[in-house]
């Protein structure tokens, strides 16, 4: 807060700058518009974001409608419920790796591999299998 009251007040960023020369002002007000520009282009990105996500919606609800689907089952999907309002059961991880930053991580098996298991695969020579949960420590899903 200080530092913002400063740079707000103009006698008090006076008297903090009274000894820089005028170039290292300009090198400062350099950097002052820099760290501006960068703020605008993140809320420029953000507001492009909510723009493109509201076209999205826009599509998914015509969709909907197309296919007489109610919207409430679209956003129970969207939120981890089935449309009957129970919620999804997480998938139980099948594989569990110490990556080669010496992180213990797990993995569904569902979806793309992580990059972290892949390295580790191809700088150890080792196939998914090597990595699978034994059944007896509650994955159902290993075989």
């Amino acid at each position: 807060m200080e530092f913002y009251r400063a740079m707000t007040n103009s006698r008090v960023l006076n008297a903090k700058l009274k000894n820089c020369t005028v170039e290292e002002l300009e090198e400062f007000v350099a950097k002052l518009t820099e760290v501006r520009d960068e703020k605008l282009n993140r809320e420029n990105d953000l507001n492009y974001g909510y723009t493109k996500i509201a076209g999205e919606v826009e599509e998914l609800r015509k969709k909907a409608a197309l296919w007489n689907v109610p919207l409430e089952h679209v956003a129970a999907l969207v939120q981890g419920f089935s449309p009957n309002g129970r919620r999804r059961r997480q998938a139980a991880p099948r594989y569990r790796y110490v990556n080669l930053a010496g992180t213990t991580r797990e993995w569904t098996g569902q979806g793309i591999i992580p990059n972290d298991f892949k390295e580790l695969l191809e700088a150890t020579h080792t196939t998914r299998e090597d990595y699978l949960i034994p059944v007896e420590e509650g994955n159902e899903q290993a075989e």
